[in-house]
């Protein structure tokens, strides 16, 4: 569950409970479609901080075909290719769409980044 943004547009923070430190944002794709967000998790463990970015991509055997048997041959050609070479490409666009979704993204990075400093030196005082 997402709180409303308090950083800027296309930009909300999410929320957990019983959870010591937690700075994950979940960033809304420019064309408004839900399964093109990005999320992103800042992460802490044992003096080792890492930042993970979660998309969902999604593969169409519909794209730009018309008739039936066109996707069906396309899902064909790619379980072929996955079961032959073991992984497949994808690639899919995400848009940040004005100067305003821009500086939220950043805004999303600085504060998370800012907040896990904050719980990194919490830790190590209590050590």
């Amino acid at each position: 569950m997402s709180e409303p943004s308090k950083i800027a547009y296309g930009v909300s923070r999410e929320s957990s409970k019983n959870i010591p430190f937690y700075a994950d944002y979940k960033v809304s794709c420019g064309c408004g479609h839900r399964d093109h967000d990005i999320s992103i998790d800042f992460e802490h463990d044992g003096g080792i901080v890492w930042l993970t970015f979660h998309k969902r991509i999604i593969w169409s055997c519909y794209w730009g075909t018309r008739r039936w048997y066109q996707s069906l041959k396309r899902r064909f050609l790619g379980a072929f290719t996955l079961f032959f070479r073991g992984w497949l490409e994808f690639e899919e666009t995400f848009i940040l769409d004005n100067v305003e979704h821009i500086d939220g993204f950043i805004l999303a990075l600085q504060e998370g980044k800012q907040r896990l400093l904050a719980y990194c030196e919490k830790i190590e005082k209590e050590k």
